[in-house]
């Protein structure tokens, strides 16, 4: 692996080595049995209310099949829903189970709490810096990513 010689870069790096550990505990605790790609699924089709199969690739940036064979996955898990549209019966349209909602509650609020237990361990000013750059980079994120989409991040809080 390639030694960086950014330090913004070297701290984003390991900044998100801290995130993946709190995502895969967080969903380990709550869904052993389920991929980080599949809460990512559960997030984005509850973010949205519903997405066809078609979407969900498209957001996740991988081809219909393997977005397919996640969904029916969680379908078959009871997480997801599908319903056939009256007006185009070839496709279906997801939706978040109430026990998919409550799973993705669940791990969030895990999450939450791991978060603001590094959080107690900054001070005022160091919170403040850190909040800053945040909301900095969330600005910059594409909308999948949590950027300026903001009804992605409300769903997830």
């Amino acid at each position: 692996m390639a030694e960086s010689t950014d330090p913004t870069l070297d701290a984003l790096m390991g900044t998100s080595r801290v995130l993946v550990g709190v995502v895969v505990r967080s969903l380990s605790a709550v869904a052993p049995e389920l991929s980080v790609v599949q809460l990512r699924v559960l997030v984005l089709v509850g973010a949205a209310g519903s997405r066809t199969v078609s979407e969900v690739a498209a957001a996740l940036d991988v081809n219909p099949s393997s977005a397919s064979r996640t969904c029916e996955r969680l379908v078959a898990a009871g997480l997801l829903r599908r319903d056939v549209q009256p007006r185009d019966r070839r496709h279906s349209v997801l939706s978040p189970t109430p026990r998919g909602r409550r799973l993705v509650a669940e791990v969030m609020e895990r999450r939450r709490a791991e978060l603001s237990t590094l959080l107690e361990r900054l001070d005022a000013e160091e919170s403040a810096a850190l909040r800053r750059g945040l909301v900095a980079l969330i600005g910059a994120a594409d909308p999948e990513d949590g950027g300026t989409d903001h009804h992605l991040l409300a769903w997830m809080a």
